[in-house]
């Protein structure tokens, strides 16, 4: 966890409305592309608790407004694959009377190919993941098999801290881990996210000036190159700028090379940041690789096959 956030200050960073959605939009992308592609699993993981029950809430919200999607959301569904499915066909309006565990299972199944048929795929959103027995985590791999033409008929979001991820890297859980490799970290891609402006709220001046103080913001610039040549000049604002391969980010680059959401860049009126977004390739500042780097005018990042020259004051 980054040294700015305290544990205490964690829920009212949750709750404000414009941190929230700084530290909201990279994880909402990581699960709309495994909702929109064929992939059975999301994995979210992070010590931020109360960030990942705001991301959690955040989805359910989008769920809930969509025609084409089921909600299922499990709190810590333990290690029985009959309360896990009681639990699933409750929410998804079924009255049960003593059916035994075969009509349970079998039930879901019929619900879950009959509604991927219409073209409605069922959501599953699953908290403190850790806490979940072997029994249901395999049971989980059962259900991701359910398909209609190929496509899953059911999406599951696995939600907990570091734990969950070195029990889906367990040797009991080989089955799994083909599914669920690529994994969200809230504590790298978000907490970082937002630390620029987390240090301004929480350092205010020990004494408010009796007028505004104005600070002078010289202008700065993002150079983006490829293969030696100038493709853009990109002029930078205070905020954050999320760099990657999917158009869904702020700057877009086009290349295998280059991450889904490779990395972020933040701007405030005295500094910029360069954030690692865990990326496949990685970040490199003046040929150095780097996970979060204060940059000064001139500095040179490379992302995949593309250089970003950074530039102030000019």
């Amino acid at each position: 966890m980054s040294a700015l956030i305290k544990p205490g200050e964690i829920k009212s960073v949750a709750k404000d409305s414009p941190l929230r959605a700084a530290a909201l939009t990279p994880a909402s992308a990581y699960l709309n592309r495994c909702l929109r592609g064929q992939r059975p699993f999301a994995v979210l993981v992070g010590s931020m608790q109360a960030a990942l029950a705001a991301l959690l809430d955040h989805l359910a919200e989008e769920c809930r407004s969509r025609d084409d999607v089921h909600l299922v959301r499990i709190d810590a569904p333990g290690d029985s694959i009959r309360d896990f499915l009681s639990r699933t066909l409750t929410q998804l309006g079924f009255e049960l009377h003593a059916a035994g565990i075969d009509d349970l299972h079998n039930l879901l199944v019929v619900f879950l190919r009959h509604e991927g048929a219409h073209g409605r795929r069922t959501v599953f959103l699953i908290e403190h993941t850790d806490q979940c027995g072997p029994r249901v985590l395999e049971f989980l791999q059962v259900l991701s098999r359910v398909r209609v033409a190929a496509i899953p008929a059911a999406t599951f979001v696995l939600a907990g801290t570091h734990v969950l991820g070195r029990i889906l890297d367990s040797p009991g859980m080989t089955g799994l881990r083909q599914f669920t490799r690529e994994r969200f970290d809230l504590d790298v891609a978000v907490v970082r996210v937002v630390d620029a402006a987390l240090t301004v709220v929480r350092n205010p001046p020990a004494s408010a000036p009796a007028q505004p103080r104005v600070v002078p913001t010289l202008p700065r610039s993002l150079v983006v190159m490829l293969d030696g040549a100038i493709i853009e000049r990109r002029p930078l604002a205070c905020g954050r700028m999320l760099i990657g391969r999917s158009r869904h980010n702020d700057l877009c680059l086009r290349s295998r090379f280059v991450s889904r959401h490779h990395a972020v860049l933040t701007i405030t009126e005295t500094e910029a940041h360069i954030v690692d977004l865990r990326s496949t390739n990685a970040v490199r500042v003046n040929g150095q690789t780097v996970q979060n780097r204060a940059l000064a005018s001139g500095d040179l990042i490379t992302i995949g096959n593309y250089q970003l020259r950074f530039e102030s004051g000019i």
